[in-house]
C-alpha cells in the first residue's frame, strides 16, 4: 500500500478528488485551502493543469509529462488520458446570438486519448472512443465506438476502446453508479 501512495500520480489523483469533495461539501475555508496548496503542488510538479469537477470516476493518467484539460470540460467515467494530450474551449470570438450552451468539450464513457491528442470547441465525443496520437479533433462524433485520427480528425476505424481501457469504476462497487444517457442519444 505504501508503495502504491508513493506515486505521484496517485497522490494527485487522491488530492483532486479531495479538492473536490470538499468543494462541494463546503468544508471550511482553514481546511480547504492547504488541499488546494497540495493540489496545485502536485499540478505543477507533474505538469498538469487540471481543474477539480472534470473526470468522472475511474479516470486514468498513465504518465506524467504536459496534460491540459480546460476546466468547463466535462469527462465521462473510465477515461484514460496520455502524455500531451490538449482538451481546450472555445478560441474564436463569437457573436453573443451564436454562443453555443456549451464552451468545452463534452466526453463520453470509455475515451482512450492516445499520447498528443488535441480536442478543441464546444463539441460532444460518444462513449468508447479512441483518438489517435497526435490527432486534432474540432468537431462532433456522436457515433460510439470509432477510432479517430488525423488533422482534423475523422473515422478511420469502427473499433472503440474496448481493451485499451480498465474500468476502475467495475472494480469498486460504489463508483457503479447507473449510467447516464450515452451522448449519441443525447445528440438526437
Amino acid at each position: 500500500m505504501s508503495e502504491f501512495l508513493r506515486d505521484p500520480i496517485v497522490r494527485f489523483l487522491i488530492a483532486m478528488r479531495l479538492v473536490e469533495w470538499a468543494e462541494n461539501c463546503g468544508v471550511p475555508a482553514v481546511l480547504r485551502i492547504p488541499l488546494k496548496i497540495w493540489f496545485r503542488r502536485l499540478s505543477i510538479r507533474l505538469g498538469f493543469t487540471v481543474a477539480p469537477h472534470v473526470f468522472g470516476p475511474g479516470v486514468a493518467l498513465p504518465h506524467y509529462g504536459h496534460i491540459m484539460i480546460n476546466g468547463q470540460a466535462c469527462f465521462g467515467r473510465n477515461c484514460r488520458v496520455h502524455v500531451g494530450t490538449v482538451v481546450a474551449g472555445t478560441a474564436v470570438m463569437m457573436d453573443p446570438t451564436e454562443i453555443p450552451e456549451f464552451d468545452a468539450p463534452i466526453i463520453g464513457d470509455n475515451v482512450y486519448f492516445a499520447p498528443g491528442a488535441k480536442v478543441s470547441g464546444p463539441l460532444r465525443i460518444a462513449d468508447n472512443c479512441v483518438i489517435g496520437a497526435n490527432s486534432v479533433v474540432t468537431r462532433s462524433f456522436t457515433t460510439p465506438g470509432v477510432t479517430l485520427s488525423g488533422i482534423p480528425a475523422k473515422i478511420v476505424a469502427v473499433r472503440g476502446s474496448e481493451g485499451m481501457i480498465i474500468r476502475g469504476c467495475d472494480f469498486v462497487p460504489e463508483l457503479a453508479l447507473p449510467s447516464r444517457q450515452p451522448i449519441a442519444e443525447a445528440a438526437e
